[in-house]
C-alpha cells in the first residue's frame, strides 16, 4: 500500500530517464510506487522502460501520445493508487537524494495543513557534475512599500512568493493528494512554462506551503537538449506565458472569496510595481558595473517610474 505516488513525465529523455527512475528506486523510504508517463518518445525511452520494469515491481509504464507535460502528469495521477497520500512529480532529467521521500513526508505527516513541502536543490549538468548557478531561488514578500526576503528559517511561503517565482519546481514539492485534487490538478490547457506555478498558486490560497530548511535533496539538471537551455526562444515563450498568467488569474478573481481576491489582486500589484521596480534596479546596477553607465541610468530612471505609478495606483482609485 504505497504512501507517496512518485510520477515521472518523460519525452525524448533516453539520457536521463533511467538515472531518474533509480534514483526512486534508491529512495531510504520504502513505501512508494512509481509511475512513468511516456509522453509519445520517439527516442529509446520506450525500450529503456521495458528493461527497467523487469527490474523493478514498483514501477509502471504508461504510453501515450504526445500531449504535453500537464497532459502526462495528470495521466499519471489517474493511474495513482487510491491510498497513496502524496504525490511527486519528477522531471525525467533530474533525481533524487536518497533521503528525499523520507525527509519531505515525515516533515508533512507532522503538519496536515501543509499542501507542499518544497526541498531545496542543486544543479548538474549532462555529465552529473555540479555546477553553479545565480538562478533565483529568494521568496520576495511586500514590507513597507517595497521588497523584502523570506529568512530560509522561515517554512512559511505565500502565495505573492509563489507568483514572483522562487525557485518552486515540481522535482523539488511534495504535494498532498487532497491539496492536488481540489486545486483541479494541471491546467492542460495552458500550455508549457509557468504552468506549475499557476498550480502551486491554486493550492496556497487553500493550503500552506513550507520551505522545509535544510540539506538539498534534489538534483536539477541542465543540459543542452532542454527547452530552457534555448535562452532567446525560452525567454519569449515564457514571457508570453506568464502573460497568459496574469491574464488567467485576474479572470479568476471574481469567482474567488473576498480574503483570497483580495490576496491575488495586492500580490499582482505589488509584482507589477515594487517587484518590477526591484529586477529593473538590479538590471541597472549589473549595467553600471558592465560599465554601461548611460543604459544604467535609463534603466534607474525606468525603475523611478514603475514604482511611482505603483504609489499613485496604491494610494488613489483601486480596482472595483
Amino acid at each position: 500500500m504505497p504512501r507517496v505516488s512518485v510520477i515521472i513525465p518523460c519525452y525524448n529523455s533516453e539520457a536521463f530517464i533511467l538515472k531518474a527512475v533509480e534514483s526512486v528506486v534508491r529512495q531510504s523510504y520504502s513505501d512508494w510506487e512509481l509511475i512513468v508517463v511516456n509522453d509519445g518518445s520517439t527516442d529509446r525511452c520506450e525500450e529503456i522502460l521495458k528493461e527497467a520494469q523487469v527490474r523493478y515491481s514498483n514501477l509502471r509504464v504508461l504510453s501515450q501520445p504526445n500531449k504535453g507535460v500537464c497532459c502526462a502528469r495528470n495521466a499519471g495521477f489517474k493511474q495513482a493508487a487510491d491510498e497513496s497520500e502524496y504525490v511527486l512529480f519528477l522531471d525525467a532529467d533530474d533525481w533524487l537524494e536518497p533521503a528525499m521521500l523520507e525527509v519531505l513526508i515525515r516533515y508533512m505527516d507532522d503538519k496536515p495543513s501543509v499542501g507542499i513541502a518544497r526541498c531545496e536543490y542543486r544543479f548538474i549538468d549532462e555529465r552529473d557534475q555540479w555546477i553553479s548557478s545565480d538562478e533565483n531561488k529568494q521568496r520576495f514578500v511586500a514590507r513597507s512599500g517595497w521588497v523584502a526576503t523570506l529568512d530560509s528559517k522561515s517554512p512559511e511561503t505565500p502565495f505573492v512568493s509563489i507568483l514572483t517565482l522562487c525557485g518552486m519546481i515540481p522535482s523539488i514539492c511534495l504535494i498532498r493528494k487532497r491539496a492536488f485534487t481540489q486545486a483541479g490538478g494541471f491546467d492542460e490547457n495552458f500550455g508549457h512554462h509557468h504552468e506549475d506555478a499557476d498550480l502551486f498558486m491554486r493550492i496556497s490560497l487553500d493550503w500552506k506551503v513550507h520551505y522545509v530548511f535544510g540539506q538539498a535533496l534534489v538534483r536539477r539538471r541542465r543540459h543542452p537538449s532542454q527547452n530552457t537551455h534555448k535562452n532567446l526562444e525560452f525567454r519569449k515563450k515564457a514571457a508570453l506565458q506568464e502573460k497568459k498568467l496574469h491574464d488567467k488569474w485576474l479572470g479568476l478573481c471574481s469567482s474567488l472569496p473576498q480574503a483570497q481576491r483580495d490576496e491575488v489582486l495586492s500580490a499582482w500589484d505589488f509584482k507589477v510595481g515594487p517587484f518590477e521596480a526591484f529586477l529593473t534596479l538590479r538590471r541597472a546596477h549589473r549595467a553600471w558595473n558592465q560599465k554601461r553607465p548611460f543604459y544604467s541610468i535609463y534603466l534607474a530612471l525606468a525603475a523611478m517610474r514603475i514604482y511611482g505609478v505603483s504609489l499613485l495606483k496604491r494610494f488613489g482609485v483601486r480596482r472595483p
